[in-house]
């Protein structure tokens, strides 16, 4: 993922939550200003946002790096994945109760 596809990615995530990306570099504990990553026309070169970076903004929204490099098309084949990978560490009660949970999504969904 090159550079503007990183900060698009940011920028998106950060919209869907109804955020500034002043707030997400606040609350995601950044070391660099997001700012800099960013072309402009006052600066000729930009930073390159770190793996550490990102993977601190990943942190802040409950996501994992798959999901943020996935591009559109692989982004709910991806979370489906990190979701049924979750359902391993359910225990049988708790397996059954996501299941009933699916069904009543399920259900809703059928009679709209």
């Amino acid at each position: 993922m090159n550079i503007k596809k990183a900060m698009d990615r940011i920028e998106e995530l950060a919209k869907e939550r109804h955020m500034t990306l002043g707030a997400l570099m606040d609350n995601a504990d950044l070391s660099t200003t997001i700012y800099q990553w960013r072309k402009t026309e006052n600066r000729e070169a930009q930073r390159t946002p770190s793996l550490k970076s990102i993977e601190k903004i990943c942190d802040f929204f409950g996501i994992t790096l798959s999901y943020f490099f996935a591009d559109e098309e692989e982004q709910l084949t991806v979370r489906q994945s990190e979701v049924a990978n979750k359902l391993y560490k359910l225990d049988k009660d708790e397996t059954e109760a996501v299941a009933r949970l699916i069904d009543l999504i399920i259900d809703l969904k059928k009679k709209q």
